[in-house]
């Protein structure tokens, strides 16, 4: 698409935006859009958020575990609400809920505290221009967590335990984000359900770094099992180039290869395997990878079309 510059006073020169994209964010004149100047080229954003009437909410906790915490605040935050009154019997869940603020919430903050409550409020709202790089940041984020794995395994040590932890701290802020993002994204540019899969798959892959750090003794680890998580790497790395280039026909292909390792391959080396843990989270990987090529081939084929 090329447009004419068009000189307006003595300095300056103006550009028309396409009037399907003007209809589609709902903008008109008077209306301000952000100008990101980057080496030779310039990017204009909408934020089609920033007229979202703020939802509030009080909530009485009935569990002092951080984990059912963790689990209403998370609920909420994707709900899109922006002013929360926590209601706790303990004060001393304040260290808790901050740490969840912290590690999981982008943009959530205490704003008071009392006794009995503290109030929680959005300092910050999710711009819908940001999805798609966070969401790719997601994918490599994986990348990274399979990189260390591997290195581990042939260390035959966790030294990179602390790498994964931070890894998956960063994809749980990330899918949240993006979550909430499209709950409050009034045009609804993209779609939901199939985006809501596609963040809870995600999640569940990363997380299956983390469970098999915690429970898998790496000492035990052989050729067998650094060549399975080889393949697994590699078939997750196809479903990321594919997602990125839109290219649905590589994510099909790597789909019903996972789909035969998972069914076949994977059950032909179960019987060389001493380590059960280790096998059940290695096919894990392979799983779950399998469920995030499902709706990667819905948003690549509705980008096609």
């Amino acid at each position: 698409m090329r447009r004419k510059l068009v000189k307006q006073g003595v300095n300056a020169l103006t550009v028309t935006l396409p009037a399907k994209w003007i209809e589609k964010k709902g903008l008109k004149a008077g209306d301000e859009i952000d100008v990101v100047e980057e080496e030779n080229k310039i990017e204009i954003y909408s934020d089609t958020l920033k007229e979202v009437k703020k939802k509030k909410i009080v909530v009485e906790l009935k569990s002092n575990h951080e984990k059912s915490v963790k689990i209403v605040l998370r609920v909420l935050y994707r709900q899109g609400y922006s002013t929360i009154r926590l209601k706790y019997k303990q004060k001393e869940l304040i260290k808790s809920i901050k740490h969840i603020l912290r590690n999981n919430l982008i943009g959530l903050e205490i704003v008071r505290i009392e006794d009995d409550f503290c109030d929680i409020d959005s300092i910050t709202e999710p711009s819908s221009e940001k999805i798609d790089v966070l969401t790719r940041r997601v994918f490599y984020i994986i990348k990274d967590c399979y990189d260390v794995l591997i290195e581990d395994m042939v260390a035959n040590d966790k030294l990179g335990y602390e790498k994964i932890i931070e890894r998956v701290e960063s994809l749980d802020r990330y899918c949240n984000f993006c979550l909430r993002t499209l709950h409050l994204d009034k045009k609804k540019d993209k779609d939901e359900v199939t985006y809501i899969q596609l963040y809870t798959f995600l999640i569940l892959l990363g997380h299956t770094f983390l469970h098999l750090y915690n429970t898998v003794d790496f000492k035990k680890m052989n050729k067998e099992s650094l060549k399975l998580v080889n393949v697994a790497k590699e078939n997750f790395d196809n479903i990321t180039d594919g997602f990125i280039k839109k290219n649905i026909y590589l994510i099909e292909k790597v789909s019903g290869d996972l789909s035969d390792l998972m069914h076949k391959e994977l059950k032909s080396e179960f019987k060389g395997f001493t380590d059960l843990n280790l096998f059940h989270y290695i096919k894990e990987l392979y799983r779950n990878s399998y469920l995030v090529s499902s709706p990667c081939i819905g948003i690549s084929s509705i980008h096609e079309e």
